[in-house]
Parts: C-alpha cells; sequence; structure tokens
C-alpha cells in the first residue's frame, strides 16, 4: 500500500488527472560466466513482466493498494501535464533488500531523557548528540506523529524541552530524531543523515498497586494450605470491598524452569515500554550522488540460541494451580484455599490483582515435601526371560528418625524377589535405595506395582506400571485346507507349541471361494502402535468401507 501526494514547489498539494500507472515486475536470471582476466564470476539479466496498468485521478492526497507476490517490482506514474514520471523499486517478501536498493546505514544520533517518566503536562528534556553538526527534526511518535519540531544541534550536544500533552494517555510514545549534515563537492563531503529513537515513558505510579502473599514457606503434600493475600494502592490503603479482583496460581517450578516462564505483570504489560509500530523509509541511496568510495555494507545480527533449561522436572506429578477471581473484603484481604495433590518439589505462587485503574502482581516460592519421599525407577519395558532392577528412593524428611516397613506388591504378570527384609532405619535427612528383581511370567501386559511405606502414623503409597511385551514380533501361521463335502478337519493341538500362554489366539475362517483373511489384516491396522500420518490414515481407511457387522466379525 502506497500514499500518493502530488505537489508544487512551495510543497503545497496539487490535483492531477489522468495519471497513468505500472506495475513492473523485475524478475532477474542469474548465470555465471568465464573471462580470463576476472574467472569466474556471476551477472544476471533483468527481465520485465508487466502486472498491471491503469488511469488515476488525484483529486486529493489517497492511498494506492497493489497486489503483488514475493520479488522485485518497479512502480511508474506518469505525469502528463508535466512530464515528470516517478519510479519507485521496491521488493516484497520475506527477505531483506540488498544494500545497493537501500542505500548506506544511516549514523546514530545519542538520545537521553532527563527525569523520565513524566506526568501529564510536565515538560521532558531531551539531550541530543548528534555525530555532525546540522539541523535536527525531531517528533514525538505513537500510531501518528503527536509533535514535531525542527532545530539546529551541534555535535557537542544540544538540550530542548518537549511538553507532555496529557492528551498523550498512551505507552508506545517514541521521540524520533533525524539529523542532517549539508555536503560540500569543493571538499568531496557527501550530504549525511542520522537517526536517534527513544522511547518516552509516563508516569504511572499511582496506578501500581501492592499485594503481599502470606503462605508458608514449607509443607506437606495431600492437604487445604490457606493462602493469604492483602492489596493496597500507591498510598498502603485498601482499595475497598467489592472493588478489587485477585487471582493465584500455584505451579511446579520445574514447569516453569523448562519455558522460562516469567510470572506475570499486568502493571508492565499495560504501563510498560510499548513496540514502535512506525515503518522507517530511508530513500538517502537514492537521493544522494554517490561520491569516491565503497557502498557500505547493512550488517545484521542475529539473537543467542535456546539456553539449556536451568532445571528438568522428575518423574513426579506436575502441578498447575488456578484459583479463578476472588474478591478482596474492605481490608483488601481474601484468602484462597490451596488443595496440594500428591507432589513433592517446588511450587512458585504468583498472585495478581486489579481494580479498575490500578494493577499489581507478586509472586514467592513454597516447598511442598511428604515426611516420607518414596519414589520408583525402573526400565520402560521388561520382556519374557529378562531380570529387571526396580530401585526405589527412599528419604525421611519427618524431622526425627524414623523406621519404615516398605511393601512392593506386583500383579501376576511379574515375579518380585529381593527387596529388605525388615524395617529399614533412617536418620532424619537420610536417603537409602532399595532393590528389588523383577521377572515377567507372561508375554504381554500392563503389570502394576504398588509400593507402600509406613512409619508409625506416616504413610506413603504410590504406584506404577512396567510394560511387559516379547523382544520378537508376534509370529503368524496361515494354513489353508481345502475340506471336501463329507468330510472333517481337526484342529492340531500342537499348533500352539513353543508359543507363551494367554498369548495365542486361534481363528477359522470359512468360504466357498479364495479365503481372504480380512479380519486378520482389520486387527494388524487397527493395533498398530504408532499413530504417524500414513499409519493412521492406514487404520481409517478399511473402516470407509467396512459395515460393523462386518467389522464385528
Amino acid at each position: 500500500e502506497f500514499e500518493l501526494v502530488r505537489v508544487d514547489e512551495r510543497g503545497a498539494f496539487q490535483p492531477a488527472q489522468d495519471l497513468r500507472m505500472r506495475l513492473v515486475r523485475e524478475d532477474r536470471r542469474w548465470y555465471w560466466r568465464y573471462d580470463e582476466g576476472r574467472g569466474w564470476n556471476g551477472g544476471y539479466i533483468v527481465e520485465e513482466e508487466l502486472v498491471e496498468a491503469r488511469t488515476l485521478s488525484l483529486p486529493a492526497r489517497q492511498k494506492l493498494a497493489l497486489t503483488v507476490g514475493w520479488g522485485r517490482y518497479r512502480l511508474e506514474i506518469l505525469d502528463p501535464q508535466t512530464g515528470r514520471a516517478l519510479r519507485y523499486r521496491f521488493y516484497a517478501g520475506w527477505g531483506a533488500q540488498d544494500a545497493d536498493d537501500v542505500g548506506n546505514r544511516p549514523d546514530r544520533v545519542q538520545l537521553k531523557l532527563e527525569g523520565a517518566p513524566y506526568a501529564a503536562g510536565a515538560v521532558a528534556k531531551l539531550n541530543v548528540v548528534p555525530p555532525h553538526d546540522g539541523e535536527a527534526l525531531v517528533t514525538v511518535e505513537a500510531d501518528r506523529v503527536l509533535w514535531t519540531r525542527r532545530v539546529p544541534v551541534k555535535a557537542s550536544g544540544t538540550t530542548l524541552e518537549i511538553p507532555v500533552d496529557a492528551a498523550w494517555n498512551r505507552h508506545d510514545l517514541y521521540v524520533a530524531v533525524v539529523a542532517f549534515r549539508p555536503g560540500s563537492q569543493g571538499d568531496r563531503v557527501t550530504p549525511a543523515r542520522a537517526l536517534g529513537l527513544v522511547h518516552l515513558p509516563l508516569a504511572r505510579d499511582a496506578r501500581r498497586l501492592k499485594v503481599s502473599i502470606d503462605a508458608p514457606a514449607k509443607t506437606t503434600p495431600e492437604q487445604r494450605v490457606p493462602v493469604k493475600l492483602k492489596l493496597a494502592d500507591a498510598g498502603g490503603r485498601p482499595p475497598g470491598g467489592g472493588s478489587a479482583m485477585v487471582t493465584l496460581s500455584a505451579v511446579d517450578v520445574g514447569i516453569l524452569n523448562i519455558t522460562r516462564y516469567a510470572s506475570p505483570d499486568p502493571a508492565g504489560f499495560f504501563f510498560g515500554k510499548g513496540r514502535y509500530e512506525a515503518d522507517l523509509l530511508d530513500l538517502y541511496g537514492r537521493l544522494i550522488e554517490k561520491m569516491d568510495g565503497g557502498v557500505a555494507r547493512q550488517k545484521f545480527g542475529g539473537d543467542a540460541a535456546m539456553r539449556d533449561s536451568q532445571s528438568l522436572p522428575r518423574r513426579v506429578r506436575l502441578v498447575d494451580l488456578f484459583s479463578g477471581p476472588v474478591a478482596v473484603d474492605a481490608n483488601g484481604e481474601a484468602t484462597v484455599p490451596l488443595n496440594l495433590p500428591d507432589f513433592n518439589g517446588t511450587l512458585r505462587l504468583m498472585a495478581v490483582a486489579a481494580t479498575a485503574d490500578g494493577y499489581a502482581s507478586a509472586d514467592r516460592e513454597m516447598t511442598v515435601a511428604a515426611p516420607l519421599v518414596a519414589e520408583l525407577a525402573m526400565p520402560r519395558f521388561v520382556s519374557p526371560g529378562d531380570a529387571a532392577t526396580v530401585a526405589m528412593d527412599l528419604t525421611n524428611l519427618s524431622g526425627a528418625a524414623q523406621s519404615v516397613t516398605v511393601k512392593l506388591e506386583a500383579d501376576p504378570a511379574l515375579k518380585l524377589s529381593g527387596g529388605p527384609t525388615g524395617p529399614v532405619r533412617l536418620a532424619d535427612g537420610q536417603r537409602t535405595v532399595l532393590r528389588w528383581t523383577a521377572e515377567p511370567t507372561q508375554a504381554d501386559a500392563l503389570a502394576a506395582l504398588k509400593i507402600t511405606a509406613t512409619a508409625g502414623a506416616l504413610k506413603v503409597v504410590r504406584e506404577a506400571a512396567l510394560q511387559v511385551q516379547p523382544p520378537v514380533a508376534a509370529p503368524r501361521v496361515v494354513r489353508r485346507v481345502r475340506i471336501a463335502p463329507g468330510d472333517t478337519l481337526k484342529l492340531d493341538p500342537t499348533l500352539a507349541d513353543g508359543l507363551w500362554p494367554g498369548s495365542t489366539t486361534v481363528g477359522l475362517a470359512l468360504s466357498s471361494s479364495i479365503p481372504i483373511d480380512v479380519r486378520g489384516a482389520l486387527r494388524g491396522l487397527l493395533g498398530y502402535p504408532y499413530g504417524c500420518l500414513e499409519q493412521t490414515t492406514s487404520r481409517a481407511y478399511p473402516l470407509v468401507f467396512l459395515d460393523e457387522a462386518g467389522v464385528a466379525a
């Protein structure tokens, strides 16, 4: 989208009729060539394609919208009244333009605001230090230009005052300074420009509230913990009952560390530094005649790669609790109960509060630790003939020495041996590892494990599952027999010899035509263990052609 305007030598708008517009796509055809002086070198030929042509009338300043794809384009507008033509080349797409297309990189103007942030009606003092003496255009910008002034500036520094209008009630305000230096052909000094940009912050301390979290530093799992929240305004006074709402989140720190999640900050979101939304168009390279010297190349930097997470969560239940909006009372207080699950770790408590025109947030950590901590460690699966070790990490955090009785149970798919022969004595803070040997008794099962640790009134119960699966693919034997009228077929009981009991299925299909085991093929597709796209499609494809009776058969 472009904005068209036609002006005279004084800058006044002049309407126009019958302007001829042409949009041309320029495709570069690259090639390699070899010569004795330069060796192998590349070049390109520009092929032009007319994309659009039409006649425009310009009764007032207006916008021109053009539909383009990726690539290089040239926009031409011819004024038949004066015979002058506008030619503007641009690139559409994700790639950056070449330095030859955009011109040289501007120098930087150093800007510093004194006394920030500013209240409405205040005067902001801006210190401008350009790389050269000259004249500067100073603007205050948001979604449009709010204030502008043209001032002389010196390389030693210039201070100017900007009145902060009360109507500038937003937080994407920026002060932009473009400093110009005239050129001198005799001294072969090229005209120069420099650019500076600084955020203009507004004072919002009166709208920043304060919220505090009162919770125990350490607690035990599987209980109801009351968390007290207290809200006050900037002067320390409560906001009043019913006029403020708070929310409380309790999230496993291990989850937050993986993504480096920052606690919510509504005041920073609404009152913090907003993004600079304006687009900067630099035509310096097209307007200034090039003198001796090489072409400056723009250099682009990149962000660092993602760092490793601070810590990964252990194999425990993940916790993410949220209270929802809770109203505070006349004293600015509210109590939020947290129903803690069976969890051992650290929770980050994050409170967010809001009134009609103010916001607050706070966070703190709370450790959740059971008096007895028991966690199982085992392989992901076992196969018939294996003897796997199941280890239990047992820690005493009760504050006193304990005599712990441990019991590990498994369903018939596993045979357990080993383990402690009696109570385990643990001092306060002591940790030990207990081990059992697990041997599968079946070929394919999901074996349930249950561990119970008791020490007086303390009791911990943990449940887990261990996959039992065969080490090889399931064999499939198909025998086709032709039965004459009146004949009898007896199944051979030795067909299941050498196979694990309980894992064998025998199917019989009778047909007057060539037997095709549709049911077996369908079961194989539906029971395929992987969910990639092509396999999911293969599993769904037969269901399009088979009815429910056919599937059940």
